[in-house]
């Protein structure tokens, strides 16, 4: 089903501005990862980083996405986290419906 123009979910005209610099001090940060099942299909392996500011408003600071399989993926993981820093909480799913098709990440 495609989007329409004016947006689904979020609407273009509603969001705040883009800011040029994202402020690290006194932010909580986490990444959440969806996962795609098969390497090539049409789904995307996707993780977005997102903070919370200190007065509550909460900025998009990285989106990282892929079609690849288990272990290229897993170095994405790896290499992400790296970037990220250690204070960057990670978020994977505990999806039943993919189990069998990937490992646990490393």
């Amino acid at each position: 089903m495609p989007t329409p123009p004016e947006g689904d979910l979020f609407r273009p005209e509603n969001l705040p501005p883009a800011i040029d610099i994202l402020p690290t001090a006194h932010t909580d940060w986490v990444r959440a990862w969806d996962l795609a099942s098969i390497e090539g299909g049409g789904d995307w392996t996707a993780g977005a980083k997102l903070g919370r500011l200190p007065d509550g408003r909460f900025v998009i600071g990285d989106v990282t996405r892929g079609r690849c399989g288990p272990d290229r993926r897993d170095a994405v993981f790896g290499g992400t986290a790296s970037l990220d820093g250690a204070r960057v909480r990670i978020g994977l799913p505990q999806d039943p419906s993919k189990a069998g098709k990937t490992r646990c990440c490393t």
